[in-house]
């Protein structure tokens, strides 16, 4: 069976079936080239900086578990309009205590194994032949980051071909462009 994976920038939609090496490259090169052409319009430099924060919100809920501190912040920043209304319209009421014991459950039983079907959160473990930790496709992602002058954080203990730390990749190429 094929893996297709589809990334949307602005019109433009890229399908990809090859597993082969350098699809990140070129994804990357795509991404590039075409928030490039888009910088003269307002709208595109608003979306891509929408884009930049969704990704760092992200990353950081992969990155560890969220804490107190941040359900505070996301309560206080997000509330006008954009992905996170709905979600904030939800959990209207609730303070940030009663919504971080919530969230370290699902957290535990997600991302840390405490449940029939984890998540895993590294790509190569489900791209992989033998679905395994540490396979090609960091070291895809790695020469991908090292193309782009991306630099991971280096007190983060993950894979570098970890989901917060490609959401973070993401958050740099909109800000590249």
């Amino acid at each position: 069976p094929g893996y297709s994976r589809r990334v949307c920038v602005g019109a433009v939609t890229v399908r990809f079936t090859d597993l082969g090496e350098g699809r990140k490259r070129a994804l990357a090169q795509i991404l590039l080239r075409e928030a490039f052409t888009m910088v003269a319009d307002d709208g595109a430099i608003a979306l891509l900086e929408e884009r930049a924060s969704s990704y760092l919100l992200f990353s950081a809920l992969f990155y560890q578990e969220a804490t107190k501190e941040f359900f505070e912040q996301l309560l206080g920043s997000y509330r006008e309009v954009g992905p996170f209304a709905d979600y904030l319209d939800s959990v209207a009421g609730k303070d940030a205590q009663e919504l971080l014991a919530s969230s370290k459950s699902e957290y535990a039983a997600l991302f840390l194994g405490m449940s029939a079907k984890p998540v895993f959160t590294s790509e190569s473990v489900y791209l992989s032949e033998n679905h395994c930790l540490m396979q090609e496709q960091r070291d895809e992602v790695l020469a991908l980051y090292r193309s782009t002058g991306f630099v991971p954080d280096a007190s983060f203990r993950e894979p570098e071909d970890h989901i917060a730390v490609e959401l973070s990749f993401m958050a740099q190429l909109c800000a590249l462009a």
